[in-house]
């Protein structure tokens, strides 16, 4: 995959209320853009970003997710999101790696509890947002009703920049402001449409709310605001650079329309996205803590020094527990050696990728404001930072607030405690009386055949002896057959440390078999308390034989193949 600058990245946290249908319109960008080919759907359970099974089950997302596409040019990093209440940490910690929060609000029910809560964090974290009005199709979609409580509950800063075509049922396109052309979207989802000029029914409209459109752009800018006045309005270009900048500094919040289930409007999303949304190298500078506690402001160059935060951790089936980081400064590259600030301690950063879903990607490195995913880190962990070990650097990570209540799962009663103790007690004792009648059916023939091999351990009869005596262990012998290599290894040591004998890890140059070699008497003793110790389930697949000493005097030695 190609390797994208800071300035053709676009990091996207897609943020909103619950059944505002933010993962549906990831999956319709995704499609548009190339991505996939075929528009997911939660009914399906086809959707790139909840490949969970409880995700597919319940319908809903549970936990943030990954996926990116390439338009234009330039490479949109798409952060899906809960919307739940219980889930909005996973928002939260999304929105702290993003440059943009793209807010999704319905046109059936407008502002909710937890588009609020995601407009605050955007705000905590100084972020340039954007409006969605998703599913303009259904019944009871009103573009006026929506527009209207969102200015009220977060100001006139929140101006639409385009006009929906119809609603409900007739919402077919959209037009834009900008451009001032109408984009009429196929009826069959898949995504084609046409640019025409603007009905009709809709130019008086378009034209008012284009004229509100370039007096609050020319606001922010006194040339602007001169040249609006001279000649009586803007061009599109300067209108787009005035818009764009006053996205960046958060004076205007722009209003965009769609219907992510039929498909319309995707491609107009994907342009606001270039056009509109700040790149991460346009934030020069990102505060952060040296190693003496100290704050600290560094650049966030692809030439300074590599530094990198960990927003999330998870499990895959497949790979282990994958980290996602963002890269905030210098390059990451595959197979190389870094620093973890926050535990001190070297990581080795393996195959570097990059995520669609679930789906894998390899790279060979990630430039500074890229997002990115690590396999099987050694011991880093969600909010650890990666740096340089000459510039140890540490980037604050999210704060996520207390519990505000917790549980406890503990017996009902306390004869069921006394139960339980009873039980695992009895189970405990019936593993030790197995193991001592295992140790006393060997201890009458291994006596003999040490007795005699003491001082001929070379001889064809001592040999022989103790190969009559390893078929007779591994025929006789069940429980000593399912004995672990890792853990007879750590049963050897303990028996060392007590003073029973010695022990020794032997490998076998004919097997991938590991052995944990004793003496005769240490080894009763040993093998006596690993399996007074451990369940018969940890004891399964082992087997215990006879083996010739290289040295004077008998020894056992159990093995298991890895």
């Amino acid at each position: 995959m190609k390797v994208y600058s800071g300035s053709e990245i676009r990091n996207v946290a897609v943020v909103g209320h619950n059944d505002t249908g933010k993962t549906t319109l990831v999956s319709q960008l995704l499609f548009d853009a190339g991505a996939t080919t075929r528009l997911g759907r939660i009914e399906d359970g086809t959707t790139t970003t909840d490949f969970d099974p409880d995700e597919i089950e319940r319908k809903h997302s549970i936990s943030a997710a990954f996926a990116h596409v390439e338009w234009k040019n330039t490479k949109i990093n798409l952060l899906d999101t809960p919307g739940f209440g219980i889930f909005m940490m996973e928002a939260k910690s999304a929105l702290r790696v993003a440059d943009s929060a793209a807010i999704v609000v319905s046109g059936v029910t407008g502002v909710e509890v937890s588009t609020e809560r995601v407009w605050k964090f955007a705000e905590e974290f100084g972020l340039a947002r954007i409006v969605i009005v998703n599913k303009m199709d259904r019944e009871r979609a009103s573009a006026s009703r929506t527009l209207d409580a969102l200015q009220k509950k977060f100001g006139k800063n929140v101006v639409p920049i385009q006009m929906p075509m119809g609603e409900e049922h007739d919402f077919s396109g959209v037009i834009d402001l900008v451009s001032m052309k109408a984009l009429k979207y196929a009826a069959d989802g898949s995504g084609k449409f046409d640019a025409i000029d603007i009905p009709a029914e809709h130019k008086a409209a378009a034209d008012e709310w284009r004229e509100k459109l370039i007096e609050k752009v020319a606001e922010g800018d006194d040339t602007l605001m001169e040249r609006f006045f001279e000649q009586g309005g803007l061009s599109q270009e300067e209108l787009l650079d005035g818009l764009k900048r006053e996205v960046a500094h958060h004076q205007i919040f722009p209003v965009l329309y769609a219907s992510a289930s039929h498909n319309i409007a995707g491609h107009s999303l994907l342009d606001a996205f270039v056009n509109l949304l700040p790149s991460p190298e346009e934030v020069k500078t990102l505060d952060g803590i040296d190693r003496k506690g100290e704050k600290l402001v560094f650049d966030r160059r692809p030439e300074a020094f590599p530094a990198a935060l960990v927003f999330k951790t998870f499990s895959d089936p497949f790979s282990g527990r994958i980290a996602l980081f963002r890269v905030y400064s210098g390059t990451l590259k595959s197979d190389t050696a870094y620093w973890n600030t926050t535990k001190d301690h070297e990581e080795r950063i393996g195959k570097l990728q990059v995520l669609q879903g679930k789906q894998q990607i390899p790279v060979s490195e990630l430039k500074a404001g890229d997002i990115g995913a690590v396999a099987k880190l050694k011991d880093t962990h969600t909010g650890d930072t990666i740096a340089a070990k000459d510039h140890q650097i540490q980037i604050p990570s999210v704060q996520y607030p207390e519990a505000a209540i917790a549980f406890a799962v503990e017996p009902k009663a306390r004869a069921m405690r006394t139960n339980s103790a009873q039980r695992s007690r009895a189970s405990s004792k019936k593993i030790r009386r197995s193991a001592s009648r295992a140790i006393r059916k060997r201890k009458s023939s291994s006596s003999q055949v040490r007795d005699s091999c003491t001082s001929r351990s070379s001889s064809p009869s001592c040999t022989r002896n103790m190969e009559s005596t390893s078929s007779f262990i591994r025929r006789r012998s069940p429980i000593a057959r399912r004995l672990r290599s890792r853990q007879m290894h750590t049963a050897g040591t303990r028996s060392s440390q007590a003073g029973m004998g010695s022990s020794r890890i032997a490998r076998s140059p004919s097997s991938r078999c590991r052995a944990v070699q004793t003496s005769n008497s240490s080894m009763r003793f040993s093998a006596a308390r690993f399996l007074a110790s451990t369940s018969p389930r940890s004891r399964r697949g082992f087997r215990t034989h006879g083996r010739k000493a290289s040295s004077p005097g008998f020894r056992w030695s159990t093995s298991a193949c890895a």
